[in-house]
């Protein structure tokens, strides 16, 4: 593993030396984790109303693996970082399932409210 971010650190270096608009490809990364941030807080606002964005983040978490495991060969990184990207599945996906069921128990209780 100490090998291969030694590698990574060369190869960004080197993008940055001589492709450094490859590296915008980062900084729209960096926008869709706002934007992402962005959609949760509506879920914090009404979460009986925005439940769909509390279920696209648990589809999400369970889509990362299929991701990695797709990715991680065809860019020759090593396997075991599919071991890595995949521990951020279920990291995120279990806040989001109490969410859900938080959801689910307001929505309920919602319902009987006159």
């Amino acid at each position: 593993m100490h090998g291969f971010i030694l590698q990574a650190i060369e190869g960004l270096q080197s993008v940055e030396a001589n492709h450094p608009f490859m590296l915008y490809a980062h900084d729209w990364l960096a926008f869709a984790h706002i934007v992402l941030a962005i959609l949760f807080a509506g879920a914090i606002r009404d979460p009986v109303r925005n439940v769909w964005i509390v279920q696209c983040g648990l589809i999400m978490c369970g889509l990362v693996p299929v991701l990695a495991g797709i990715c991680i060969p065809i860019r020759g990184l090593p396997l075991a970082w599919f071991w890595v990207d995949s521990a951020f599945a279920p990291a995120a996906a279990l806040p989001l399932w109490i969410a859900l069921r938080d959801i689910r128990r307001a929505e309920a209780v919602r319902s009987f409210d006159p």
